[in-house]
């Protein structure tokens, strides 16, 4: 990434009125500023995305219809309120204005995902993936949508195809496909490759379990682990209630969906919202709107429509259409 933003900086600076160039040098900034916020660089993400927004901007006063330019400057960027509704509007300027610019297909997907418009999300990455279907990540998210929504003879070959151009591990849809499929064989399996794909810890021992105990938990509701499994989702949590990290926030509410466990999913829910909105977990890859049973609980529990009502979605749904699982009821909502 460092030397690709170095081949862009030569680029700018062969050609300072080059708007696509500049526009792919903010993007660059951009995209580093996320690593290194995550890696606790705050100070050094700071730079970086200012640097990013000024290059957009520098981008869009030489060409006014680049659309990602056009969409990273958006208000919310200046300190001003951005509501989910206005995001929308700005996404769909954004991509008349550039409606064959793959990268900002992925990231209107990444919102679509968020607002759990599973089915809208999957068209943008369609187009993605007609547009550039030689970057890997492109076609291993597109999997992901797809197993998510339980289309696993879809998802399948996208998967393998991205780990052929260097993605990540197919093994990653593999998990999700074989927990619908119910196949805790498959799950090992997957959760093997994927520990040795990218050097990972098993998660499993988080619990104090073996990967086999995990997996059959998962998928048995009478199995004698859960109790168990119970406790140490929570206390995991107790001991770790941080949105510094989408990952582990991601895998307890994940599991503690598979666990039934709908009171501390709905405790981190809350204390998410609370703390700085929605935005602050990676609902695109939650099971909050995902297809299968343990989902379908989780939805059709009264405190899903309560907590969701706390948050700009109800209002975002209501005017571009439900999510995956939501219906509207009269004045309210109800989901299933």
């Amino acid at each position: 990434a460092e030397e690709g933003l170095n081949l862009l900086k030569q680029a700018v600076e062969k050609d300072p009125y080059f708007g696509r160039a500049l526009s792919d040098y903010g993007g660059a900034n951009l995209y580093l500023s996320g690593q290194l916020r995550s890696e606790g660089r705050r100070q050094e993400a700071g730079v970086l995305f200012r640097m990013a927004v000024d290059a957009y901007r520098r981008a869009l006063d030489i060409c006014p219809t680049i659309g990602m330019a056009y969409k990273v400057i958006v208000p919310s960027y200046e300190g001003i309120d951005n509501s989910l509704i206005d995001q929308e509007l700005q996404w769909r300027d954004a991509l008349a204005m550039d409606p064959n610019d793959a990268a900002m297909l992925r990231q209107y997907f990444f919102h679509l995902m968020s607002a759990g418009m599973l089915n809208e999300a999957l068209e943008a990455m369609q187009r993605a993936y007609e547009i550039e279907p030689l970057l890997a990540m492109i076609p291993a998210q597109y999997a992901h949508a797809l197993a998510k929504l339980g289309r696993c003879d879809e998802a399948t070959p996208l998967a393998i195809e991205a780990e052929a151009m260097g993605g990540v591990p197919s093994a990653v849809t593999a998990i999700n496909c074989a927990k619908l499929g119910a196949d805790a064989e498959a799950m090992n399996a997957a959760t093997a490759r994927i520990i040795e794909a990218l050097g990972m810890p098993d998660p499993s021992q988080l619990l104090g379990l073996e990967m086999p105990q995990l997996s059959s938990a998962i998928l048995d509701p009478e199995h004698p682990a859960r109790p168990g499994i119970i406790n140490g989702l929570h206390r995991l949590w107790t001991e770790n209630p941080s949105f510094e990290s989408n990952e582990h926030v991601y895998w307890v509410l994940d599991m503690a969906t598979d666990m039934g466990e709908s009171d501390l999913v709905f405790d981190m829910l809350e204390s998410v919202i609370a703390d700085c909105g929605l935005q602050c977990y990676t609902v695109a890859w939650s099971p909050l709107f995902a297809v299968g049973e343990s989902s379908s609980n989780l939805r059709s529990h009264p405190r899903f429509v309560e907590v969701m009502a706390r948050t700009e979605l109800p209002g975002y749904w209501r005017e571009f259409g439900w999510p995956n699982g939501c219906e509207p009821e009269g004045d309210s909502f109800r989901c299933f």
